[in-house]
């Protein structure tokens, strides 16, 4: 019999008088009341049946927990409202009947160690900070912490309920991100006041007049087409950090396949910084010619003082002479 600590007081369910009908089977063991069925289970077993009942719920609790899709409830009811509505294990229906095994604990940790290189960590940690996922900061590259499976984790339940396989939907994200519309500039409307003032500014700035009437028409539009591309190429800076890896397809690159690879940022355009340096391009011959006349001129008043001297010196000299020959 099993010791009194092992007993566990059980509600005669339907639940536990099922166990105990497969219990009596499985022991193969015989009695004319359900109390002399009981004890020779916990004769063969050492432990009440209470203790036995218990425990079989635990493991298969353990193992709904275990088969719960991430991200997905653990059951499902199919064919609601009709005859032949039932609820079923959501992970067993999709397996079964779909093209797709849904992701589940203990998965992340296997993708994760099929990362063998340092490299292919820090690529995959490089995709799921651009996706959302990860957040700068809260993970250390190249090194599978707990940030990393939390946010590998979150990619799985996503994609369990898409339907799609992790990385197929990792992808899918990179190559056409979500942005807040309040993130994109709005199309500058251009004041063209403000920009010839702009002109005139940097035009005295640099050569030390003001532009004529068609050097400014001409500086005004170059300046005019800076600031729309200075615009557009901020546009397109918070355009897809990855495209599709390229292949080489009669002698030239086409997309394939789906995995993708990062695109290296471009810079946009500093229109200000630009336009200046096309006034100095444009002004060169005019800025050197001030140079040198700049230079010509201070080599002049070199020229004067140094004379202005030496005539100093030479009257000074003189006047001495002439007092000291009047002394003898």
């Amino acid at each position: 019999m099993a010791n009194g600590e092992d007993t566990i007081d059980i509600e005669i369910t339907e639940e536990y008088r099922n166990y105990l009908d497969s219990l009596f089977q499985y022991y193969k063991v015989q009695g004319d009341t359900l109390q002399e069925k009981i004890a020779a289970v916990e004769e063969i077993t050492g432990m009440s049946v209470g203790l036995l009942f218990q425990q079989a719920k635990d493991k298969e609790e353990r193992k709904n927990i275990a088969f719960t899709p991430l991200g997905l409830p653990r059951e499902m009811v199919i064919n609601a409202g009709t005859p032949n509505e039932q609820v079923v294990s959501t992970y067993d229906y999709l397996k079964d009947n779909t093209n797709f095994v849904p992701y589940i604990k203990g998965d992340a940790a296997d993708i994760l160690d099929g990362l063998t290189t340092d490299a292919n960590v820090r690529t995959f940690q490089q995709k799921l900070l651009d996706a959302g996922y990860l957040r700068a900061g809260a993970y250390v590259p190249g090194f599978l912490g707990q940030s990393t499976t939390d946010a590998l984790n979150n990619l799985l339940a996503d994609s369990n309920n898409a339907g799609r396989k992790y990385d197929s939907y990792l992808n899918s994200i990179l190559l056409n991100p979500k942005y807040d519309a309040s993130m994109y500039p709005t199309e500058p409307e251009l004041d063209y006041n403000e920009l010839g003032n702009t002109v005139i500014n940097t035009v005295k700035k640099q050569i030390g007049r003001e532009p004529t009437k068609s050097e400014y028409d001409i500086l005004l539009g170059l300046l005019a087409g800076y600031k729309t591309t200075e615009y557009k190429e901020g546009l397109e800076a918070l355009g897809p950090q990855y495209k599709r890896k390229d292949i080489m397809f009669e002698g030239r690159m086409i997309p394939f396949g789906q995995d993708v690879e990062r695109v290296e940022q471009v810079t946009p355009t500093n229109a200000s910084a630009n336009f200046e340096a096309k006034v100095r391009e444009l002004f060169k011959p005019e800025m050197d010619f001030n140079q040198r006349r700049e230079q010509t001129r201070n080599v002049a008043n070199i020229i004067k003082s140094s004379v202005a001297g030496l005539r100093s010196i030479g009257g000074w000299k003189s006047l001495w002479c002439r007092r000291w020959t009047k002394s003898w």
